[in-house]
């Protein structure tokens, strides 16, 4: 319940840096960003020894508070004057139609999510944590390798779409995914090589033993090498939304739900958390 807050504080967030990012203002979006996660260690580090783990979900609402001061702070360089009012404008309507698949989208995906937790938890003690930080550091390093060049290369994908230069368009996405592959291919196989080092590096706090560090490690293996194909994957959705093609992007996510469920629970019999 006290992470309740994050929900429109992080709404309001998006859709400020959204404007922001429209505008080709993409430094103040990332500051901000970066601004939160500062702002949340610092708390967590600050307030754990008073209040513990209750502290954790004061850090992540303080933190996106400063995430959207930051941004809010800054609007009125961009010009544009805020109009509240009840009267469905039709490109609000129509973006409204347009985010639908989109929200679907979302919840398919944590649906996935939620499911193989689900499984993990039957399996033998640590499992769950195996998953979880196998997880969140391979999305951790695509979003960090990722996230702020799709983000530029989405207001060219979008202006392109729109002039209707079919052929700039495809060049443009073309040498993206060749220079994803060109980069994260190697490092999938860094990775994966050097993976008993990454997990000794990253989660010795979390006193493993030897046998869940090398589960952690065989886990880390699939996740690694799942990232150049996720990053390709990302990037066909953001061509997706440059056409404004969200319906397809509804289907896609509901296409993975179905394969990930499917693939877990007949994988997590002989494999255990490396079949999730």
């Amino acid at each position: 319940l006290r992470l309740l807050p994050l929900i429109p504080i992080q709404g309001l967030a998006a859709v400020l840096a959204a404007v922001f990012q429209a505008w080709g203002r993409f430094r103040l979006p990332v500051i901000a960003v970066v601004a939160r996660q500062v702002a949340t260690l610092t708390l967590v580090v600050s307030l754990a020894p008073a209040l513990g783990a209750h502290c954790l979900p004061l850090a992540f609402v303080g933190g996106s508070l400063l995430q959207l001061a930051t941004l809010a702070v800054s609007w009125r360089a961009l010009g544009l004057r805020l109009a509240f009012g009840v009267r469905l404008e039709p490109d609000l309507a129509r973006s409204l139609r347009l985010a639908l698949p989109l929200i679907g989208g979302a919840a398919a995906l944590q649906l996935g999510v939620a499911a193989t937790r689900f499984l993990a938890a039957g399996l033998p003690e640590g499992s769950v944590s195996v998953l979880d930080y196998a997880g969140r550091i391979s999305t951790a390093l695509l979003d960090l390798l990722l996230g702020g060049a799709l983000m530029v290369a989405f207001v060219d994908w979008s202006r392109a779409a729109s002039e209707g230069a079919i052929d700039r368009l495809r060049v443009q996405v073309r040498r993206a995914a060749q220079v994803i592959l060109f980069v994260l291919v190697p490092l999938a196989a860094v990775l994966i090589a050097s993976r008993h080092s990454v997990v000794e590096l990253l989660l010795a706090r979390g006193k493993f033993s030897a046998g869940a560090a090398g589960l952690a490690a065989a886990t880390m293996a699939f996740f690694f090498a799942w990232i150049p194909v996720e990053a390709l994957g990302q990037t066909y959705v953001r061509l997706l939304l440059a056409w404004q093609d969200t319906a397809r992007i509804g289907i896609l996510a509901a296409l993975r739900l179905a394969v990930v469920v499917g693939a877990a629970f007949a994988l997590v019999g002989p494999l255990g958390v490396r079949g999730l």
